[in-house]
């Protein structure tokens, strides 16, 4: 199988932002290349990896909204409901949180508009090219949305 490593990296980009074991997800992606590869249509003028990145994608996202109830907060911020806006601390859900995770809430919230819509990667983009810019890490960043997203998850 010549594309393994596009598997690996798809699996490993969902294990990084869920929390949920590789293996599963390199499995499911596994079984995703293979009914990618039933479905390629060469004449379309597409690469086979192209089609194959989508069919994965697509796959694990279903595979962790149906097999785990996974929830990306991203996808439900607009559920989320604050006593006070737009000071997040004021509602009990987010007293739990880190100080990190509250900033990162507070940015999704402030500027809604530039991370609800866009495919759920570029709003992490966007997240951390926003953070990155206010002096913080990749590591600080990937934690506090980490926190933010299990917390999600836990409600």
């Amino acid at each position: 199988m010549n594309d393994v490593n596009l598997i690996r990296k798809i699996a490993w980009s969902f294990h990084r932002s869920t929390g949920l074991d590789w293996d599963d997800l390199f499995q499911e992606g596994y079984l995703a290349y293979m009914l990618a590869l039933k479905t390629y249509d060469p004449t379309k003028n597409i690469k086979i990896t192209t089609h194959a990145w989508h069919c994965i994608v697509s796959h694990l996202k279903n595979y962790l909204k149906e097999e785990k109830g996974w929830r990306n907060p991203l996808d439900h911020i607009d559920d989320i409901k604050l006593t006070k806006h737009p000071a997040v601390t004021a509602s009990p859900f987010w007293e739990g949180l880190s100080d990190d995770a509250q900033q990162i809430a507070d940015l999704i919230i402030r500027r809604s508009a530039m991370f609800i819509g866009p495919p759920p990667h570029e709003a992490y983009k966007r997240i951390y090219a926003t953070m990155e810019g206010r002096g913080w890490s990749r590591t600080r960043t990937r934690k506090g949305i980490k926190e933010l997203t299990l917390s999600c998850h836990n409600q």
